[in-house]
C-alpha cells in the first residue's frame, strides 16, 4: 500500500484539504482510518490516550491496524490531520506510529508563518470554547507551548522525505495535486467553510458565554457554527488586533526555525506577516454578557435553526 501523510499546520488550509480528499478520484482514496470526516484525527489518540486533545474522540491502536487492513491495497492512501502537528504527538511516538501504520512515502506540509496568525488561531480557540481566557494568557500558553515548525519537519522527515506547499503563493490545492499526482475537484462554499468564518470579538466572546462551559454532547457541530455566523452578522467589527510588538516578540521565538526553513526550501516565512490589524480596546464583561442576550433573544425568534440547541441549553 502506498500513502501520503498530510501534516496540519494551525490555519494553513488543513479544512480546504480534507474537503478536497472527499473527492478524490481512483486510484487515489482518503484513507478511511481512526474517521475521516473532517480529518484523520482519532490516530492521534491511540497514541496519546488521555493525554490527547479533549476534543478528540477514543480509539485504541488494535482498531486502528484492524481498519488499515480493511484498505484497498492497489489503492493510493491519503491521511490528514491538524492533531499531527500536535507537540506531544511529535515527542511520544505519532511519526513512528503513522509510520507503522501506513509506510508514507510522501508527507506535505503546508508552511504559513504562525504569528501571523495569532488572532485567527485566538479568535477559532475561543469561539469553539477551546480556550475561555483573555489574549495575554493565550500569548502565554502560545509562546510555552514548544511549537516548532521545523521539529515537526524534522520529525516527519525521519520516516518519508518531506515535501513543502508554500500557503502565501495562494495554490495550496493545486500544489498538493502535484506533489502527489493526485486529482479531486476544487471545493465550492460549504458547511466547514462556516466552522472556520472570520468574526468579530464581541461576537466569538458572546458564542464563548453562550454556550460554553456547559457544552453538551458533540451533536456534529453545526449548530454551532450557525451560532457564530448569526453572531458575526449582528456584532460586526474589528478582529482582535495584538499590537505590532507582541505579534514580533511571538515572532522572535521562530526566527531561528525560519532561517533555516528558508535556506533548505527557499520558503521565507516571515514575509507571510503582512499588514497588523493593530490593537484596539477590548469590549467589558458587561457588553460581552449584553451581546450574549440579545443573541438569545435572535435565536428565539428563529426557532428553525437553533430549536434543537435551545433545548440543550435549557
Amino acid at each position: 500500500m502506498q500513502s501520503c501523510i498530510h501534516i496540519g499546520l494551525p490555519k494553513a488550509a488543513s479544512t480546504a484539504i480534507q474537503r478536497a480528499l472527499g473527492s478524490l478520484r481512483e486510484p487515489h482514496a482518503w484513507a478511511d482510518v481512526g474517521s475521516q470526516a473532517f480529518g484523520n484525527h482519532r490516530i492521534v489518540s491511540a497514541v496519546l490516550g488521555d493525554q490527547s486533545p479533549s476534543w478528540i474522540e477514543r480509539t485504541t491502536l488494535d482498531e486502528l491496524q484492524h481498519q488499515v487492513k480493511s484498505l484497498k491495497s492497489d489503492h493510493y492512501h491519503h491521511v490528514s490531520s491538524e492533531a499531527f502537528s500536535y507537540y506531544p504527538f511529535l515527542t511520544q511516538g505519532g511519526p513512528e506510529c503513522l509510520k507503522q501504520l501506513f509506510n508514507p512515502d510522501c508527507i506535505i506540509v503546508c508552511l504559513r508563518d504562525q504569528a501571523s496568525v495569532l488572532n485567527a488561531s485566538y479568535m477559532q480557540n475561543l469561539k469553539h470554547g477551546a480556550f475561555n481566557g483573555q489574549p495575554a494568557e493565550f500569548l502565554s500558553g502560545y509562546a510555552n507551548s514548544k511549537f516548532s515548525i521545523l521539529d515537526i519537519v524534522n520529525s516527519y522527515d525521519a520516516i518519508a522525505p518531506v515535501h513543502i506547499i508554500d500557503f502565501s503563493a495562494d495554490n495550496v490545492l493545486t500544489d498538493y495535486r502535484s506533489l502527489t499526482g493526485c486529482d479531486f475537484d476544487i471545493p465550492e462554499e460549504s458547511k466547514a467553510d462556516r466552522y472556520n468564518v472570520s468574526v468579530s470579538y464581541l461576537a466569538a466572546a458572546a458564542v464563548n458565554r453562550l454556550i460554553y462551559p456547559a457544552k453538551p454532547a458533540d451533536d456534529g457541530g453545526w449548530e454551532t457554527n450557525e451560532l457564530i455566523a448569526l453572531a458575526g452578522d449582528m456584532f460586526p467589527g474589528s478582529k482582535l488586533g495584538f499590537d505590532d510588538a507582541t505579534i514580533e516578540q511571538i515572532r522572535s521565538l521562530h526566527s531561528e526555525d525560519n532561517r533555516a526553513l528558508l535556506d533548505r526550501f527557499g520558503i521565507d516565512l516571515d514575509s507571510q506577516m503582512g499588514e497588523l490589524i493593530g490593537q484596539h480596546a477590548l469590549p467589558s464583561d458587561d457588553e460581552i454578557s449584553a451581546a450574549a442576550r440579545d443573541l438569545v433573544v435572535r435565536i428565539n425568534r428563529d426557532r428553525t435553526h437553533f430549536l434543537h440547541r435551545l433545548r440543550k441549553q435549557t
